[in-house]
């Protein structure tokens, strides 16, 4: 034990000599840590941690598929008629992709937004953490 005192103190020796240098390395560990902190709790929160859904093993994703397009929207009528005619399911919900323009703060910005079936969040499972749920009259 002895060994490791004498080499701290020789290293805050040696670092009061040279403070410059000191305060770049401790600068860069800083750095470096912080760097490391931030990507592993990017990946905690995106990959590691299950999405909010009470029982993912009951979620199905159903699409509609041609030859000219593997990969298209639903249109609003064939949702209707799919939600019309299903009777495999507890609840039928959907939702798809636009952009809007937020608007009322300093710069307007240009978002990706999804609108979502009333039903939605409700058939996964998810809890509103502000207000209150959806409806059928907001459809």
């Amino acid at each position: 034990m002895t060994g490791v005192i004498q080499d701290i103190r020789y290293a805050l020796r040696a670092l009061r000599r040279a403070p410059g240098f000191a305060a770049v390395s401790i600068l860069t560990l800083a750095l470096g840590i912080a760097a490391t902190t931030i990507v592993y709790s990017i990946a905690d929160g995106i990959l590691l941690r299950p999405l909010p859904i009470t029982d993912p093993d009951r979620v199905m994703l159903a699409r509609e598929m041609s030859p000219t397009f593997s990969d298209m929207g639903l249109s609003v009528p064939n949702f209707l008629d799919w939600t019309a005619r299903q009777t495999s399911f507890e609840t039928f919900g959907g939702w798809r992709g636009l952009t809007a323009n937020l608007t009322g703060i300093e710069r307007p910005r240009r978002l990706n937004v999804r609108q979502v079936t009333w039903n939605l969040l409700s058939g996964l499972g998810v809890k509103v953490a502000v207000g209150r749920d959806f409806t059928a009259g907001d459809d």
